[in-house]
């Protein structure tokens, strides 16, 4: 996996670190961008999106309150790349969750930044949150 850190163990805790988080999902499919926010709902998080362009992440990124991003790295109008940047120069944790098992197209000051390879469950998603919240 080129050393990028991913993540996969469920967490035992039911969620209950994660009440009331904020989480910016970015995701350009429809159904896994729904899907995911149905997750991060039933760990008691808040949703923010899906945001499917790049430029309405970013300027979102930028802008808003929120604990951490969920993104997939590989959008329809682009990448994520800039917005992972907007929310890490602001000291908000990012997880990747993406179909791409290779870090190409992860710029070097990304490449430690965790991530969970797509089909994501439940009980991965809570640990990577808890782990980047920790």
């Amino acid at each position: 996996m080129n050393g990028v850190p991913t993540m996969g163990a469920p967490a035992g805790s039911g969620g209950a670190g994660l009440k009331g988080r904020r989480i910016l999902v970015v995701e350009d499919n429809f159904l896994v961008g729904t899907a995911m926010c149905r997750m991060l709902e039933q760990l008691g998080c808040v949703a923010i999106g899906p945001l499917a362009r790049a430029a309405e992440a970013e300027a979102l990124a930028r802008g808003s309150q929120y604990d951490a991003a969920v993104m997939d790295l590989g959008l329809a109008t682009g990448t994520s790349i800039e917005v992972a940047r907007a929310a890490r120069a602001r000291g908000i944790p990012v997880l990747f969750v993406t179909g791409y098992s290779s870090s190409d197209m992860v710029p070097p000051e990304l490449r430690n930044v965790p991530r969970l390879l797509k089909p994501v469950d439940q009980g991965a998603l809570q640990a990577a949150l808890e782990r980047i919240l920790g």
